[in-house]
């Protein structure tokens, strides 16, 4: 049993997120409290998350981010789909050297890391020309 130090109350130690750093190996609030905090600062947000999304994922900043957007002409890489809101647009890259290809719609992501996961790529094409 461990006491939150957020809401005060006195929960089992599994309703607290693990921390290897801390004495008892878990983190001081609650996962209800954090959680709450999360969504608090997510709703705060004035572009912090996206920003260090943008640097620590992608090695990009908002600029390199937007002369991208602009290149594309604000559309899919891939497909003639014009990005309409923030939930569309998707960065492209290489699961194995973190290079960044393009930005994409949630469709076209979708299907090159399905693409991506089959190892006779070929055949996929054979596939398609054949039907």
């Amino acid at each position: 049993m461990k006491k939150c130090t957020k809401c005060g109350e006195v929960k089992d130690l599994e309703l607290f997120n693990r921390n290897s750093r801390r004495r008892d190996g878990r983190q001081s609030w609650c996962k209800a409290c954090a959680h709450a905090r999360r969504a608090e600062w997510a709703r705060e947000d004035t572009g912090r998350a996206r920003k260090y999304k943008l640097k620590y994922e992608y090695g990009l900043t908002e600029e390199d981010f937007d002369r991208m957007l602009q290149d594309q002409d604000n559309k899919c890489l891939l497909c003639p789909t014009e990005f309409t809101n923030t939930l569309m647009r998707h960065i492209d890259h290489d699961h194995e050297t973190g290079r960044v290809r393009g930005i994409l719609c949630n469709r076209c992501n979708m299907m090159v890391g399905w693409y991506e996961a089959i190892p006779d790529h070929q055949k996929v094409i054979d596939y398609l020309e054949d039907r």
